[in-house]
C-alpha cells in the first residue's frame, strides 16, 4: 500500500509540474512581447526550478538542459549590483544544473562552468551578510572542484575543493549547525580520499578518516540511516 501511494503521489506531482511548466512557458512568451523585465526574470527563474524538479520524473538530461537555458536567460535580466540576492540565487541554481550535467555526462567543461557560476554567486553572497547562503555555495563549489579533480586527476582541484569545504565549515559549527557540519565534514573526507588517489596516500587517507569520524559524531543512525551508513 505504501509503494502504491508513493507512486500515486509522484504521478500527481509530475502532473502539477507539467502544468506549471506549460503555464510559465506561456506567460514568459507573453512577457517577452512587452517590457516587464523584472517579472520575466522571475518567471524564467521559476521555470528553471520547475525543470530541475521535473528531472526526477522525465528525461533527466533534457530537463537539465532546459533548466540551464532558463537560468541563463534569467541572469540576462538580473544585475549583480541592483538584484544581488536574485543574481546570487540564480548563479547558484545554474551552477547546480551544470554540476548535475557533469554528473550525467562525466563532463569536465560542465564542471568548470558550475565552478564559474558559484564563484560569481560568491561575489555578492559574502559570509558577513548571508552566512548560510555563503556556506551552501562554498559546499557546492567544493563538490564541483572534487568532481573535476576526479575527472582530470588533479591535485590542484582537490586542494581547491578542500579549501571550499573549509570555508563552509567557518560557518557551519557543530554546536549550532550539527546537520550541515556533518554533511560538509563528510564531503571534506571525500575530497581527501580523492587526493589520496593522487598523492600522499597514507596521510590523506588519515585526514579523510578524521573527517568521517567528526561527521559521525553529529549523525544519528536512527534519523539519518543512509548518511550514517
Amino acid at each position: 500500500m505504501q509503494l502504491a501511494l508513493k507512486d500515486e503521489n509522484d504521478q500527481e506531482k509530475e502532473s502539477l509540474l507539467r502544468k506549471s511548466i506549460n503555464v510559465l512557458t506561456a506567460v514568459s512568451e507573453e512577457l517577452k512581447k512587452g517590457e516587464d523585465i523584472e517579472r520575466l526574470a522571475g518567471v524564467m527563474k521559476s521555470l528553471g526550478f520547475a525543470y530541475g524538479e521535473m528531472a526526477l520524473y522525465e528525461d533527466r538530461a533534457e530537463c537539465v538542459e532546459r533548466e540551464i537555458e532558463c537560468y541563463s536567460e534569467a541572469l540576462g535580466y538580473y544585475s549583480a549590483d541592483k538584484d544581488s540576492e536574485h543574481y546570487a540565487d540564480c548563479q547558484t541554481s545554474l551552477g547546480n544544473a551544470y554540476k548535475n550535467k557533469s554528473e550525467l555526462q562525466i563532463d569536465a567543461e560542465a564542471c568548470i562552468l558550475a565552478i564559474e557560476c558559484y564563484e560569481k554567486a560568491l561575489t555578492v553572497c559574502d559570509i558577513s551578510s548571508r552566512p548560510d547562503d555563503y556556506a551552501m555555495v562554498q559546499n557546492n563549489l567544493g563538490a564541483a572542484y572534487d568532481m573535476l579533480a576526479q575527472i582530470e586527476e588533479s591535485a590542484e582541484h582537490c586542494r581547491s575543493a578542500i579549501g571550499s569545504y573549509g570555508n563552509a565549515l567557518d560557518v557551519y559549527k557543530p554546536e549550532s549547525n550539527p546537520g550541515p557540519y556533518a554533511m560538509v565534514s563528510n564531503n571534506l573526507g571525500n575530497a581527501y580520499c580523492t587526493l589520496a588517489e593522487i598523492e600522499d596516500r597514507e596521510g590523506n587517507c588519515e585526514r579523510a578518516i578524521d573527517c568521517y569520524r567528526r561527521s559521525l559524531e553529529y549523525r544519528d543512525a536512527s534519523s539519518e540511516p543512509l548518511e550514517y551508513a
